[in-house]
């Protein structure tokens, strides 16, 4: 589930809000440089104690700059931080 509030299953929030990929459409971005250690000194950065997260303001320019709005971003790791 996506979420319990909700009751709606990950089959079904992306049917109804993804878009099928279309090979299509072109898809180009330049390579991404950026600095990981921005937000660790953030309260939502020290709340977990496990060493392998990554901060959430180091994860945002990379979703940005690697998608368009619209765009269903899988986070495989279910909050572990290791997005990148």
């Amino acid at each position: 589930m996506i979420c319990v509030s909700c009751k709606i299953s990950r089959a079904d929030f992306v049917e109804r809000y993804g878009t099928p990929y279309d090979p299509t459409v072109s898809y180009s971005r330049e390579s991404l440089a950026i600095d990981v250690s921005v937000g660790k000194t953030d309260q939502l950065y020290k709340a977990l104690s496990y060493h392998t997260k990554a901060p959430h303001l180091a994860i945002v320019p990379s979703i940005l700059h690697y998608t368009v709005p619209g765009d269903i971003v899988l986070e495989g790791f279910v909050g572990l931080g290791m997005t990148l």
